[in-house]
């Protein structure tokens, strides 16, 4: 049996024993302490990148090891909505409904089978376009002013808006830096504001008709301080919704915008993101979707065919009948029996025909720019594809077929265009060029048959022009020429040199076809770069757009 004894200790080690441990436990503590502001400092850092999943991130775990400190809290809560953002652009729909499970467009997404194509915009998402109000519109006082001065940036911008009679408020966190000298000379309110934001880097965000916050211009700061709209845009009528989907998508990639759906059923884009944003790609949806340019096409076909047909010699027959009795030329034999060879009189043939024929076939196509036009000037012709035929005849389909009330089967046949098809996509330059992509194809019967089928006569031709507005061009030509010379006579004696000739008949047939496709473009509706003089959109550092004021 072992034996434990419990020897207390003396006042004089508890005592040094108890404060080393209070000590391990606040340095603990402390450790805790600046591995939480160590996190905090690196989500700081990357919110200013612009990265908010790992900002988020980041106070995420700084607020787990710091409770009591609310402002790690309130920074992962309020980066939230823009972490979920950046998740479902990284297509992690599920963890983007972890952080916001109310968004409508991530619960569309989500339920919408094709990831490639943006969803439409939900009923939600239609009302609140609807019942959006107007953004703030700063109204300063108009004319040109000219400036000469010096300071930070907290007193230029204030002698600058004051002088268009606007008032400027400044971030918290802007420093006013240090004094410079900002000339310019008899500008408008957009053109002196755009300078300014330029020499500083900062941004104006409208908070009243007189007043406007100014802030850095990084993305952070444009997140927390610029307003999100959204906005309902029609589908012009003079687009399909396939190039409205088109266009929608250059707008998106071009300005990087938050939410673009297009609503097929009512005609309509729906847009969200920013106010400066929307603006801008509102400018850019209706000038990508103006009226496309207009050509008018005409196409002439010349056909001109000369045929030359000539006949010259003696005409003998070559077969003599044998008759029996006496009458006739020649006769043979002798006794009760008496052969007669009929002999016809022969004809001299000497005659010639000609004949010419031109055939000119004028038309218009009104084709639109880049969109193909296509005519079609010809017959469609039935081709017989398969036929119902009964391997046995039973006694039933005899009787049918006897009393006439057996009806065939309907064959299967296809129609074939026959004749001319045009295809034509012309692309306007300017209001002087244009380039033609022209298919033709010419088919026709070429007579003979496989199987009771007949064959088909194929011409296809691809070419590409650029002309001039109002230019003609021979853009395809065909040229056949055919001669035939044909001998007839009496067989041994037509073959004798010299003499020959008396005694055949000679057949000269010469066969010319010409066909010649000229083409001459006519600009109907000018192109839109010049309907109206392109937009200029002015971008920030890191492409960040510059809108407004």
């Amino acid at each position: 049996m072992r034996r434990f004894c419990l020897h207390a200790f003396p006042a004089s080690f508890v005592k040094p024993f108890v404060r080393t441990l209070a000590l391990l436990l606040s340095l603990a503590v402390a450790g805790w302490a600046d591995e939480a502001g160590r996190l905090a400092r690196d989500a700081r850092r990357a919110e200013r990148q612009g990265d908010d999943l790992r900002a988020y991130t980041l106070y995420t775990r700084a607020a787990g090891l710091r409770p009591q400190q609310e402002k790690y809290r309130f920074d992962a809560v309020r980066l939230q909505v823009r972490a979920a953002q950046s998740l479902a652009a990284l297509d992690r729909l599920d963890e983007a409904l972890a952080l916001d499970p109310e968004n409508p467009y991530l619960q569309a997404r989500q339920s919408s089978p094709q990831k490639a194509e943006p969803a439409p915009p939900t009923t939600a998402e239609v009302r609140e376009a609807e019942q959006a109000a107007e953004p703030i519109e700063l109204k300063p006082k108009p004319g040109a002013r000219s400036f000469h001065l010096k300071g930070n940036t907290h007193e230029v911008w204030q002698q600058v808006a004051r002088a268009y009679g606007l008032e400027v408020v400044f971030d918290p966190d802007f420093t006013p830096g240090s004094p410079f000298q900002f000339h310019l000379e008899n500008a408008e309110v957009r053109e002196a504001f755009r300078s300014l934001r330029a020499v500083t880097g900062t941004f104006l965000a409208p908070i009243h008709e007189r007043v406007a916050l100014v802030a850095k211009d990084t993305p952070p700061k444009r997140n927390e301080f610029e307003p999100m709209m959204a906005t309902l845009l029609p589908i012009p009528q003079v687009i399909s919704v396939e190039e409205a989907n088109e266009v929608g998508r250059a707008v998106q990639q071009a300005l990087d915008i938050k939410r673009l759906a297009v609503d097929a059923a009512r005609r309509q884009v729906y847009l969200r993101d920013t106010v400066t944003k929307v603006h801008m790609a509102r400018l850019l949806y209706e000038d990508l979707s103006r009226r496309r340019g207009e050509v008018m096409i005409e196409i002439e076909l010349i056909a001109a065919s000369k045929s030359s047909l000539a006949n010259l010699g003696l005409t003998l027959p070559t077969s003599f009948p044998a008759t029996p009795g006496s009458s006739g030329l020649f006769t043979v034999g002798g006794g009760q029996t008496i052969f007669g060879v009929q002999v016809a009189d022969p004809a001299f043939q000497a005659n010639r025909t000609r004949s010419d024929s031109q055939l000119l076939t004028s038309f218009r196509i009104r084709a639109t720019d880049g969109l193909p036009a296509s005519m079609h000037i010809g017959d469609k012709y039935p081709i017989v594809n398969a036929l119902f035929s009964p391997v046995v005849i039973t006694d039933q389909i005899q009787n049918l077929q006897n009393s006439g009330q057996y009806r065939q089967p309907f064959p299967s046949f296809t129609f074939e265009d026959l004749g001319l098809v045009l295809k034509v996509t012309p692309r306007i330059h300017d209001l002087e060029e244009v380039s033609l992509t022209i298919e033709a194809e010419f088919r026709l019967l070429s007579g003979a048959s496989l199987n009771g089928i007949p064959v088909i006569s194929d011409r296809k031709f691809n070419s590409a022009v650029r002309l001039k507005e109002g230019e003609t061009s021979i853009v395809s030509g065909l040229a056949v020429a055919q001669s035939a010379r044909t001998q007839s006579g009496v067989a041994g004696l037509s073959q004798l040199p010299f003499i020959g000739s008396l005694w055949r008949q000679n057949t000269y047939q010469i066969d010319q076809n010409e066909l010649l496709i000229a083409i001459t473009p006519r600009l109907t509706i000018a192109p839109p770069a010049e309907q109206a003089a392109p937009l200029a959109f002015y971008f920030g550092s890191e492409l960040r757009p510059v809108g407004g004021l």
